[in-house]
């Protein structure tokens, strides 16, 4: 019934960083790691980028755990820094892994849709200049979601006043993340959420309107100069 949309692509992602930069749009912010997953395929992507600062903050490090060492990047375990223990991991440029993952997207059926978690204020805007960097651009009609736009009505529905990624998969899937902050793991976990809310939660019509809809897909920058903008009726949010 909706033959215009089946072509289309949902892809979850998820960046990993070197930190915040609010009053910015988090302008200068180097990504250190992409993860992404196809909906419809379950074809993933995953890579490590060096930042072009040369440098992982310490308050980053504490998030994620990676951290470089005499020119390598690093996982560390336990929050604890052990270049000859941790994980030595295999990473590119910051050019080369940002273009390997434009090729990974010109693979998808267009249009793309990027959908990520607090995405809106966050990964968007830190992909945006990160391309920008290397001038390199999304593909033609890609837009954004942000499923905690969805998940948070929900959540709030049953009296919650928290949306946080981790906080969403143990109320709502009632269980514990599986990989928490790295990119592909977060990633998955927000296909999973999507999934939920779509084939799970009986009243997701009612809460989420068209109004919220629109907000949930909104581009609040001017500069991703995104055309058509295209809804997902087709996942059954509204008719």
């Amino acid at each position: 019934t909706h033959s215009h949309l089946t072509a289309m692509s949902i892809i979850f992602y998820d960046l990993e960083t070197t930190g915040l930069n609010p009053g910015m749009k988090h302008k200068d912010i180097d990504i250190i790691e992409i993860g992404a997953v196809s909906e419809q395929t379950g074809d993933t992507f995953q890579k490590y980028l060096f930042p072009i600062c040369g440098y992982i903050p310490e308050e980053s490090f504490m998030v994620h755990g990676i951290y470089i060492y005499e020119g390598q990047m690093y996982l560390a375990k336990n929050g604890i820094k052990n270049p000859n223990q941790d994980k030595l991991l295999d990473h590119v440029d910051m050019k080369t892994g940002l273009e390997s993952f434009l090729t990974w997207l010109s693979q998808c059926p267009s249009p793309v849709t990027l959908a990520g978690y607090n995405s809106h204020t966050y990964d968007d805007l830190v992909l945006y200049h990160n391309l920008v960097t290397i001038d390199q651009k999304l593909p033609d009609g890609t837009i954004f979601l942000d499923v905690a736009k969805v998940v948070r009505p929900i959540l709030n529905a049953e009296g919650h006043k928290r949306w946080s990624l981790g906080f969403a998969i143990q109320t709502l899937l009632e269980r514990e993340q599986k990989n928490a902050h790295t990119a592909l793991g977060d990633a998955e976990e927000t296909c999973d959420l999507m999934r939920y809310c779509l084939k799970e939660n009986q009243n997701i019509k009612k809460k989420a309107k068209r109004d919220h809809l629109k907000e949930c897909f909104r581009m609040d920058c001017d500069f991703y100069q995104l055309q058509n903008l295209r809804f997902f009726f087709s996942l059954n949010l509204c008719s």
